[in-house]
């Protein structure tokens, strides 16, 4: 068991320096450290010391760094009101005579943009896990707001771009403004409070947090969890319109976000110039509705004034299709008659010299058998050798009587190029002995013929 602490009304009472002596060995104990946090306050003395406070926007250390406690005779990085930066604490120590504590720093260095990325990167990918950044979740926009609460610097460009783009979009909306700090280690818990001021306002509908540019360290405090959080909690939904699209804080992948102040007017007011040209149409379109009864009736007066003509046109009208049949009849037929000649006459040209000879040696036997005299029997030689001489040209003009082909396609249409048939065509070849038909596996067409060498023989 541990000893009970002894009662203090029984001790020796001691100097106030021997119990600040005390303090300041406890102090001590505390250890080296590096701690991260805002620049306050600074001031550089004599022999290249510096004092300032280092701050989380609640919580306050006072720092000294004093160059003759380390081998650089100054920091890496000269403190400046507001920056941010990391200290590498020696130690704390206690000042009796001042009753002042405060926390030697052996160096200051920038908290770099590399680890502000870092900790953004780390916060956006643990919002969206819990859904906080899923767009579909956010509160919709009003087209038409009652109200529009702002928050952004006092006196700052962003505050005066946006109350001028609502101005110049939609005049008659009302603006309450509610400014504070937007930059340093305090601003994430001023900008939460003024978000829940306005979320409390029933004169509210929607509500801008804007902001200049800035480097990401400028821009640090919209990367606030609590802030990105309390964005999220209220029922009244927030347009962020903060710096600029190359550095994106996590607050903008929490709610709405316009990027740049003077674009968040376009996102939270309709623009009255757009409202008033859709006016004008609707009026345009209720003007012609008004007038298009009117239109109609005397649109049903002329058709009316023309219905008794109505018989009359139907009765013409099945004269001219009763013509139109009788014409489609008779061209059908003509044409199937026609279609009809023509390949009866090809069929007589095929047969054409066979007939002509068999015709011949019939007249020969006839005039024979009558033993007609000299006189007749040269009538009837003349006779056979002009018969004769016209079964020679009709075998001429027959290309199947020298040996060729003639080859027809599925249509009856004679083929005389390689180049109208295809593979998988069907051929009726016509011999000299007869019909075969063929189908057509593979087309080679030769080279055109003004590349040959030109010849006047004939080719048979």
């Amino acid at each position: 068991m541990p000893e009970a602490p002894a009662d203090p009304t029984t001790q020796a009472p001691i100097g106030v320096a021997d119990y600040a002596s005390r303090i300041g060995l406890a102090l001590r104990e505390a250890g080296p450290a590096v701690v991260e946090g805002e620049v306050q306050r600074p001031k550089q003395g004599g022999r290249g010391v510096w004092w300032f406070d280092l701050t989380d926007g609640e919580n306050v250390l006072p720092c000294s760094y004093l160059p003759w406690l380390t081998r650089s005779r100054r920091p890496t990085h000269e403190p400046k009101h507001g920056d941010r930066v990391r200290v590498s604490v020696r130690h704390t120590e206690f000042w009796g005579g001042g009753g002042r504590l405060r926390v030697v720093v052996a160096d200051v260095e920038t908290a770099g943009e590399g680890e502000l990325l870092r900790a953004r990167a780390e916060l956006v990918e643990r919002l969206t896990l819990e859904g906080l950044c899923d767009p579909a979740a956010f509160p919709p926009l009003p087209r038409f707001p009652r109200g529009v609460g702002l928050i952004s610097g006092k006196d700052s460009d962003a505050l005066h771009d946006v109350i001028r783009g609502l101005r110049d979009r939609f005049p008659a909306v009302p603006v309450l403004t509610a400014c504070c700090r937007v930059q340093g280690a305090a601003a994430p818990r001023e900008v939460v409070d003024r978000l829940a001021r306005l979320d409390a306002d029933p004169r509210v509908d929607v509500i801008v947090v804007a902001r200049g540019g800035g480097s990401v360290q400028d821009l640090a405090c919209f990367d606030d969890e609590r802030l990105c959080r309390a964005i999220r909690a209220i029922s009244t939904p927030v347009l962020t319109a903060i710096g600029h699209t190359e550095n994106n804080p996590v607050c903008n992948h929490v709610t709405h976000a316009a990027f740049v102040p003077r674009h968040a007017a376009e996102r939270v007011v309709p623009d009255r110039r757009e409202l008033l040209r859709e006016v004008g149409h609707a009026w345009a379109a209720l003007d012609r509705a008004t007038r298009r009864p009117a239109e109609l009736r005397r649109s049903l007066d002329a058709t009316a004034a023309g219905l008794h003509d109505r018989g009359r046109l139907d009765g013409h009208r099945a004269a001219v299709g009763a013509v139109g049949r009788t014409v489609d009849g008779h061209g059908e037929r003509f044409l199937r008659g026609l279609h009809a000649g023509l390949g009866e006459a090809s069929r007589a040209l095929e047969r054409g010299p066979d007939r002509v000879r068999a015709h011949l040696a019939a007249v020969g036997h006839r005039i024979d058998a009558r033993a007609v005299g000299p006189l007749g029997r040269r009538a009837v030689d003349g006779l056979r050798r002009d018969v004769e001489a016209h079964a020679r040209l009709l075998d001429a003009a027959d290309p199947r009587r020298r040996g060729w082909i003639a080859a027809q396609d599925a249509d009856g249409r004679l083929v005389r190029r390689a180049s109208d048939l295809a593979p998988g065509g069907t051929l009726t070849l016509q011999l000299a002995d007869g019909v075969a038909d063929a189908t057509v596996t593979d087309v080679r067409v030769d080279a055109p013929a003004t590349d040959r060498p030109t010849t006047t023989e004939d080719p048979a």
